[in-house]
C-alpha cells in the first residue's frame, strides 16, 4: 500500500470514529437509485472517505446540524436487512429515512404519485398448503414495540406527507413525471419479487389491501422495530405493477434525475436537528 492510499485509510478510519462518537443526532437515509444517492451527496458536507459497511458504500456527511448516513440499499429485502442493522450496530441512528421508488397497486391513483407509508407487510410470509398460499397473520409478524416508538413513527409519517405536499405545491425540481401529481399515504407490501403481473396485483391489493409494492422496505421496517428506532419509508410510484411495468420502471428512472424523495429527506433531516442552544440575555443590575 502506497503512502497515499495509506492515508486515506487512516483518515477514513479516525473520521468514522469521530462521527460516532460525537453526541449530535443521527439520521440514516437509505437510498434506492443511484439519481437519489448522487443528489444528496451534492446536497451534504461530505466527511471523509465513504465507509464498507456489510458490502455496502455509507457516505457520511452534515447538512444544517444533522450527521447523515447515506447509503445504496440495492434490491431485495436480505439486502435492505443487511445494511440497515450494521448501521444501526455501528452508529448511534436516531431515525431512518427510507426512500425510493415503488409499483402502483392503488387504480385511484397513478404513476409519479408521491408515496408515503403508513404500514408496511411481508407479502411473501406465510406457509404454502395444497389449497394454496396461506399470508401470515400481521398480528403475529409485528414486534411488540411501546406506543411511543409507534407515535414517533406516526410523526415521522404525518411530517413526511406534509413535507411532500408542500414540495409538490412549491414547485421545488422534481421529476416531469410528478407534474400533475399528489400525495398519498397507505399500506405497503414488500417482497423479495419485482411485481410486472395484473393477476398479482389484483391478489395483492385484494389479499392485504395494499396500495403499493417494492423490495426492500419490509427489511427496513423490521430492523428498525427489532431496534426501537423509528423509520419512515417515502416512494415514488413509478409503475402500476401490471404486464407494462418492467418498461415504466425503467422509463421512470431513467427520468428521475432530480428526484422530487431527495428535498422530502432533507427537510425531514433539518426538521429533526438538534437545534443550537440559544443564551439567555444579561441583565445587568
Amino acid at each position: 500500500m502506497n503512502r497515499v492510499a495509506a492515508l486515506k485509510s487512516i483518515l477514513t478510519i479516525v473520521t468514522a470514529l469521530l462521527v460516532s462518537s460525537s453526541g449530535l443526532a443521527d439520521t440514516a437515509i437509505l437510498v434506492a437509485l443511484p439519481s437519489e444517492q448522487s443528489a444528496l451527496g451534492r446536497e451534504i458536507k461530505i466527511v471523509g472517505q465513504p465507509v464498507e459497511l456489510a458490502q455496502h458504500r455509507v457516505t457520511i456527511g452534515y447538512r444544517k446540524g444533522e450527521k447523515l448516513y447515506i447509503v445504496r440499499t440495492g434490491a431485495g429485502n436480505l439486502n435492505s436487512a443487511m445494511v440497515t442493522q450494521a448501521l444501526l450496530t455501528r452508529y448511534k441512528i436516531d431515525r431512518v429515512i427510507s426512500i425510493g421508488v415503488a409499483g402502483n397497486l392503488n387504480d385511484e391513483w397513478k404513476v409519479g404519485d408521491l408515496f408515503v407509508a403508513t404500514n408496511v407487510v411481508n407479502h411473501q410470509e406465510g406457509k404454502e398448503t395444497t389449497g394454496g398460499f396461506e399470508v401470515k397473520k400481521e398480528s403475529e409478524a409485528r414486534s411488540q414495540n411501546s406506543g411511543d416508538y409507534w407515535k414517533k413513527c406516526a410523526a415521522l409519517q404525518s411530517n413526511a406527507a406534509e413535507t411532500a405536499q408542500g414540495i409538490l405545491t412549491n414547485g421545488i425540481p422534481q421529476p416531469v413525471r410528478n407534474e400533475g401529481c399528489t400525495v398519498r399515504q397507505g399500506r405497503l407490501v414488500s417482497g423479495d419479487s419485482f411485481i410486472a403481473s395484473t393477476a398479482k396485483r389484483k391478489w395483492l391489493r385484494e389479499t392485504f389491501q395494499a396500495d403499493a409494492v417494492d423490495m426492500v422496505s419490509i427489511g427496513i421496517a423490521r430492523v428498525c422495530e427489532a431496534n426501537g428506532v423509528p423509520c419512515v419509508i417515502v416512494r415514488a410510484l413509478s409503475d402500476n405493477a401490471d404486464e407494462s411495468a418492467s418498461t415504466a420502471f425503467a422509463n421512470f428512472v431513467q427520468n428521475f434525475r432530480e428526484p422530487a424523495t431527495v428535498p422530502i429527506a432533507l427537510a425531514l433531516a433539518e426538521w429533526l436537528a438538534p437545534k443550537p442552544a440559544v443564551s439567555s440575555p444579561v441583565v445587568p443590575h
